[in-house]
């Protein structure tokens, strides 16, 4: 497992930009260069960073701080979010939201994405966890398709 620290420092315009497009991503799906990075992508929004994780970074370990942002998006609308282990340390806000994308979709494939929005609260651990039983029409998923967890180190 590796750990992506969210570097500290200012972004001026690409800060602006790279808000919008995580209000963009919070909003609807997520574009492919966030889904297709294999790394969870930061950004800035006035003095707290947002980070956007997505399936592939099921398993790895990510460092937060105190006031940060993390919007979790996941690629099927066969995702249930379970939340966070510790909302103490990082507390879900709102329900997640699911996005589907019926018009390049064929029925029961499950396109589209489901996201969830936290903010590190404290310094702590905490699990994002999701969960999964089906992968398309009829067709449950492999066991290592099933399950989703984040873990998430609150630094001071």
């Amino acid at each position: 497992m590796s750990i992506h620290r969210t570097p500290r420092r200012r972004w001026g315009l690409l800060g602006v930009a790279a808000a919008a497009a995580t209000v963009a991503i919070a909003a609807g799906p997520a574009p492919a260069a966030f889904a297709a990075t294999g790394h969870p992508q930061t950004g800035h929004a006035g003095r707290h960073h947002v980070t956007i994780a997505s399936d592939a970074d099921s398993g790895r370990t990510l460092t937060l701080h105190r006031g940060d942002r993390l919007t979790v998006t996941l690629h099927s609308t066969y995702w249930t979010v379970q939340g966070s282990s510790a909302p103490a340390v990082l507390h879900e806000q709102g329900a997640p939201a699911t996005h589907p994308m019926p018009a390049h979709c064929v029925p029961g494939q499950g396109c589209g994405t489901v996201a969830a929005s936290f903010v590190a609260m404290r310094k702590g651990t905490a699990d994002v966890t999701a969960t999964r039983t089906t992968c398309g029409e009829a067709m449950q998923c492999a066991p290592a398709q099933r399950d989703y967890v984040l873990h998430v180190v609150v630094a001071g």
